[in-house]
């Protein structure tokens, strides 16, 4: 009997080889965009791991005024923490920048991609990315400086993972900014040469290998201060003099009357001053003395509030923009391809499903032959879950194979090499990325066939040799006068009401998963088109050392920026304190520390209206503040809270003309040595570009593979319908109907179903996929406008109906192929 069964696989594998073609192809389709999505961004981060372990990534970074003494860093790393000074300098290089670095020893090694290290005082090995986009190869020349150095490779390092010229930078600018790794010897020279765009910088990279946190490493060095005479930084020095230089000379001079004062409390001086003066007069400088202590007391408190920690920037690794910088990328695109792979889950679920019932329905006549001859159900149950299993699996390892094929994952991960400074990475294979891929398919057809078998063989014989179906009541419903053929058309979809349930439900599932890829690129379209417009300074200058009044044609600002959290995640939000005069923003500001304007970008990514309160948290100080929302401004490109200047200076204890951004609408003459960063309008615009340009791969796979499966799953679900009524179209064309006709009564009728389920499932699908996009973005800082247009919606609808009307036509052939003989092989 076996043998038999074994035969009839081969046999129905013959006969339906278009419905089991179609299921392979939708299998592979789905599991290629599952494992290429996800297993790119599994590259990626396991990559990331791997080589920033091999590297031996910094836990942080800080930098200080002065070089820290031998003494402090004795203290440091006798806590167990380990020290590797990272000093560096920005050398001119033609037009660009190159951030000049000695080799590092411990901390942060660089990684050779092409060629070799420096060895010899003239040698440099450059970034990737920067020797890609400027088209530098090992062997040729670069200037650093008025000097000519020869590039010996090509390297990358993991605290530039993202080469930003700044972590205050929205993007990463390759053609125009890297780094250089020279000897020891080599950084010397140059910093000799005095060359250098701005000062040295004194950064040092930290290893904490368990023995302190970061916090408290922070805190030990806030306690070490510096003499302002030991910086080497003119821009700072200038600074300090305008701004402290005055106070500490005040504070001397009133340090120098105490001492005068308190000499003249002892007993002969005072005696003196009793015989020089008259009485009165001595009366009030006797007053004056006697209070000589509490003047050097208040001399003391006022010397206490003047800053001298030697600290001026402290970032944790996990705060660095600059390190993981495509990890933190690809996240997105991993929480998007499990979310499409529950997704598809599911659909596949429901397709084998019903895939199985009507095979399962079909052969309902042999399995009660053959179990009434006596074949045992555990046979039976062998015989029909063999060829499901054998299709499933094939689908989806041929899918999995795909996934990790050129065509594949080396796809989604080219814009990441394209922009990141990365290392070569090592193709991974995720366990459970293979056993979703080549397992799960086989065992959900298994199930679904176990089921329904074991429910159908639970009933008689007779009763499934003769195919009896539980009928729909539905020839009792009045359909009034309409014409045959649309009172035809309205009861066979009524009583294929089931089948109708399967098109639809296909149809929701297929269109949530595209949504994943449609949301995406409708977010990165608004990022790219908002940006440049809602900017509308051309130039902003966030400063270091700021004069004391803001340069002639830039508008003054005040900055801090703190953290909020969105579904476990801790993004910045700056609070901007504006002038009342500021052309720049449109935003009206009242005197109060409490109320605030918001960004429209910051409104939709913490869902916050007018009149919400939004508290904001200062990590450093470990202090909260409470904002009540006045009024949400149209602005996309940060997160900003505005209030005004002066009321923010009050709010963060700043000087009343204190200001440390300025916003031009022209370049202005800022020394480069008092600027932290600069930000042009293109550079804003260039960020939103970026964004799109990094999403694109994942968004056309989504959107291209879930239209094909959109094809696959409608061809399978309608050609369901077809089949469940071949009699009534055998029937026909015995009575003599033309083809036409027949395709008007069972084919031309659906596209109305089609064409209300797409109606009813876009708006529903967008609401479902809408109401899980903030989980998958919730690590980027940025906006989140998914709305859509009418014409998006409108060629998303077109897009359905011309993938069913494609369906139509393939469908028409299985209608010709039903002979009039099927009308007795279904009587007794």
């Amino acid at each position: 009997m076996q043998h038999v069964l074994r035969k009839r696989i081969l046999r129905d594998l013959a006969e339906n080889k278009w419905r089991w073609l179609a299921l392979g192809v939708l299998l592979v389709l789905s599991l290629y965009l599952i494992v290429s999505i996800v297993g790119a961004a599994e590259i990626v981060l396991d990559g990331t791991d791997v080589h920033g372990a091999r590297s031996r990534v910094e836990d942080g970074q800080f930098t200080v005024f002065v070089p820290l003494t031998d003494s402090q860093i004795q203290t440091v790393e006798s806590r167990g923490v380990e020290l590797e000074p990272m000093f560096s300098l920005d050398m001119p290089s033609g037009g660009d920048t190159l951030r000049a670095f000695a080799l590092r020893q411990r901390i942060d090694l660089e990684e050779v991609v092409r060629g070799r290290l420096p060895e010899s005082d003239r040698e440099t090995a450059l970034e990737r990315r920067y020797c890609e986009v400027n088209g530098i190869a090992p062997g040729d020349t670069v200037t650093l400086g008025s000097q000519p150095y020869t590039v010996t490779g090509v390297v990358t390092s993991p605290d530039y993972d993202g080469p930003f010229e700044t972590m205050a930078d929205t993007s990463i600018d390759s053609e125009r900014f890297g780094t250089a790794f020279v000897t020891q010897e080599g950084y010397r020279l140059l910093l000799e040469s005095g060359e250098a765009k701005r000062s040295e910088e004194y950064l040092y990279a930290y290893l904490l290998h368990g023995a302190m946190t970061d916090r408290e490493l922070r805190e030990l060095l806030r306690t070490w201060e510096f003499d302002p005479d030991e910086v080497a930084d003119p821009w700072f020095r200038d600074y300090w003099d305008e701004t402290v230089g005055s106070r500490d000379d005040l504070i001397d001079g009133a340090r120098e009357l105490a001492d005068r004062l308190e000499e003249m409390q002892q007993g002969p001086n005072r005696a003196v001053l009793r015989m020089m003066l008259p009485a009165e007069t001595y009366d009030d400088v006797s007053d004056m003395v006697d209070n000589a202590s509490d003047l050097r007391k208040a001399v003391d408190e006022m010397a206490d509030e003047i800053d001298k920690a030697n600290l001026t920037s402290f970032v944790a690794k996990d705060k660095n923009p600059r390190i993981a910088a495509a990890a933190n990328d690809v996240i997105i695109n991993k929480e998007a391809g499990l979310l499409a792979g529950v997704i598809i889950l599911i659909l596949l679920t429901y397709v084998i499903s019903v895939f199985v019932v009507h095979a399962i329905e079909e052969e309902s006549a042999v399995i009660g032959t053959l179990y009434a001859l006596g074949v045992k159900r555990r046979e039976l149950l062998r015989h029909y879950l063999t060829l499901p299993v054998i299709v499933t699996l094939l689908g989806g390892l041929i899918g999995t194979v795909l996934g990790y094929s050129p065509l594949g994952v080396p796809v989604q991960t080219a814009d990441n090499y394209a922009y990141f400074s990365l290392p070569d990475f090592e193709t991974v294979y995720k366990p459970y990325l293979l056993i979703y891929g080549v397992v799960v398919p086989p065992l959900v057809a298994a199930g679904v066939n176990w089921l329904v078998i074991r429910r159908k063989l639970n009933a008689p014989a007779l009763r499934l040799i003769r195919r009896e179906r539980r009928q729909r009541a539905v020839r009792h419903i009045r359909l009034g006068k309409l014409d045959f053929v649309s009172r035809f058309r309205i009861r066979q979809l009524l009583r294929e009401l089931r089948s109708v349930a399967a098109v639809w439900f296909g149809l929701l599932v297929t269109l949530t998963l595209m949504f994943i890829g449609v949301n995406a690129y409708v977010m990165c379209d608004h990022i790219r088109q908002d940006n440049p417009r809602d900017t509308k300074y051309e130039y902003m200058y966030l400063l270091k050392y700021p004069e004391k009044t803001a340069p002639e044609g830039g508008t003054e600002a005040y900055a801090v920026t703190l953290k909020r959290e969105v579904l476990g995640y801790d993004l910045d939000v700056t609070v901007l304190g504006l002038t009342p005069d500021n052309p720049y923003f449109d935003v009206e500001t009242r005197r109060s520390m409490s109320h605030v304007t918001i960004t429209s970008a910051m409104a939709q990514k913490y869902g916050l209206a007018p009149g919400d309160q939004v508290i904001l948290s200062d990590e450093d100080e470990e202090r909260d503040y409470a904002f009540t929302v006045d009024a949400v401004t149209a602005y996309s490109p940060a997160f900003y809270v505005f209030m005004d200047i002066d009321s923010m200076r009050e709010l963060f204890d700043a000087p009343k003309d204190y200001y440390n951004v300025v916003f031009s609408d022209r370049a202005l003459d800022i020394p480069a040595g008092r600027l932290y960063s600069v930000t042009d309008r293109a550079a804003v615009a260039k960020a939103g570009d970026v964004f799109v340009a990094l999403m694109m791969p994942m968004v056309w796979s989504m959107v291209g593979c879930t239209s094909l499966i959109l094809a696959v799953v409608l061809y399978l679900m309608m050609k369901v319908t077809v089949d469940r009524s071949s009699y009534g179209i055998a029937l026909f064309k015995i009575f003599g109907y033309r083809r036409g006709e027949i395709r008007r009564l069972y084919l031309s009728g659906t596209f109305w179903l089609i064409a209300v389920g797409a109606a009813v499932g876009i708006p529903l699908a967008k609401k479902i996929m809408d109401s899980m996009y903030p989980y998958l973005v919730s690590n980027v800082n940025c906006g989140m406008d998914l709305r859509y247009s009418w014409p998006l919606y409108a060629a998303i609808y077109i897009g359905v109906l011309l993938i069913y009307v494609i369906t139509e036509r393939l469908l028409v052939g299985r209608v010709d192929r039903i002979s009039p003989n099927e009308v007795l092989k279904n009587r007794e």
